[in-house]
């Protein structure tokens, strides 16, 4: 998912990114949407220009890869919910 300009807002319930995610300058509006990083056969990255990525539902369902954080985003910040 690139993001280079204008607004995009989350869809209700839940988007799934396969690649990585980067924003280079775009608006990211999360809404109450979920997002899904859920490569199974490569690694993943959130990056680009934007110094904050806010996401409102994060989902990291991945197995035996990982999700980086990188470009100029330098914060990614998790809340975790025990359910």
């Amino acid at each position: 998912m690139t993001l280079s300009a204008g607004t995009f807002t989350a869809p209700t319930g839940t988007f799934t990114v396969g690649g990585d995610w980067t924003n280079n300058g775009g608006t990211f509006t999360p809404g109450s949407g979920t997002v899904t990083f859920d490569s199974t056969t490569a690694d993943q990255a959130i990056n680009g220009s934007a110094v904050t990525q806010t996401f409102n539902n994060l989902i990291i369902n991945k197995t035996g890869h990982i999700l980086s954080c990188g470009g100029s985003t330098t914060t990614l910040t998790l809340t975790v919910l025990l359910l």
